[in-house]
């Protein structure tokens, strides 16, 4: 019996994985330090849930929406 692709996690994912946890646990530690020195209002630090990145430029524009 071979089990869906949709659900095998691959070597590279597991490394995905962890490169993630690293860099966010030096977010973590960087925004210490800036509570910590009294800057973080010089710094603009805004905590967000999802971050959209997009390869194409006219796919871009169109999530963008009209300019004002």
């Amino acid at each position: 019996m071979t089990t869906p692709r949709s659900s095998v996690i691959t070597d590279s994912q597991v490394v995905a994985q962890k490169m993630i946890k690293l860099r966010l646990a030096h977010l973590e530690e960087l925004r210490s330090v800036v509570e910590q020195e009294g800057i973080l209002a010089e710094f603009h630090w805004r905590v967000v849930e999802s971050v959209d990145v997009f390869y194409n430029p006219h796919m871009f524009e169109k999530a963008a929406g009209p300019r004002v």
